[in-house]
């Protein structure tokens, strides 16, 4: 009995707001606004959901091919990064692609509660020279989990084995900035676990990729100052 009266509330949900979409619609018809039609589309699954968010042609269609065939959003997440590189579902530049799996990634593991994506990576490079690849986040990745931001990093280190670009491989002086920032990070929160600085070396070195991202605040850094490419700033 319960079970029928849930049922009926959630159609009931529905019908109503496909009621209201189809008079938003109507609306925007009239063209008083700047955009003729409706920014907000309606997605029933998290396959819909995600394919919405990223907006990836074919992607809808070769979701429900694999979601049976991987049992983690992690391993999904892995094959679409990887079919998106590989220019399956789309042809542009190889940064362009790369930054398009880490969004995808991003969605993914999420399961769309991270509905905009490029605010939190918005940008990455590969090094002229040495070839290695670089992720800027940004400060609203703060509210991603730590979890869904070591998946993405994972990923990110499987897309350059995938494209066969360089590890990074960090100077003493680099290795040493992440130690400062980290340990001007847990001053400025004591809600953050602590990290040894043997382990936080110890990671950059074998990450495989770099990390790096905008200024936060205006807080700068007392000692490894003047790098090459980065900013004197407190980088998130």
């Amino acid at each position: 009995m319960i079970k029928s009266e849930f049922q009926e509330y959630i159609q009931n949900l529905k019908r109503d707001l496909e009621t209201q979409f189809k008079i938003a619609s109507q609306a925007r018809a009239f063209k008083l606004d700047p955009s003729s039609s409706i920014e907000t589309k309606l997605t029933y699954s998290s396959k819909s959901k995600i394919a919405a968010i990223l907006n990836i042609p074919g992607l809808e269609e070769y979701l429900p091919q694999n979601l049976a065939r991987h049992d983690s959003p992690l391993l999904l997440a892995a094959d679409i990064a990887k079919q998106i590189v590989n220019g399956r579902f789309i042809k542009k530049s190889r940064e362009d692609l790369i930054l398009l799996a880490l969004h995808s990634t991003l969605v993914i593991i999420s399961q769309g509660l991270i509905s905009v994506p490029h605010e939190s990576i918005p940008k990455i490079s590969i090094g002229a020279k040495s070839n290695h690849l670089t992720i800027f986040f940004s400060n609203t990745i703060r509210y991603s989990t730590g979890e869904t931001i070591g998946l993405v990093i994972l990923i990110a280190d499987y897309i350059r084995h995938i494209l066969h670009l360089n590890r990074f491989s960090p100077s003493p002086e680099l290795i040493n900035r992440y130690v400062e920032e980290i340990e001007i990070f847990l001053t400025l929160n004591d809600r953050l676990q602590d990290l040894r600085k043997d382990l936080i070396r110890y990671l950059v070195q074998n990450i495989g990729v770099e990390i790096s991202g905008e200024a936060y605040e205006r807080i700068e850094v007392k000692k490894f100052r003047n790098l090459p490419n980065i900013t004197n700033q407190l980088r998130m």
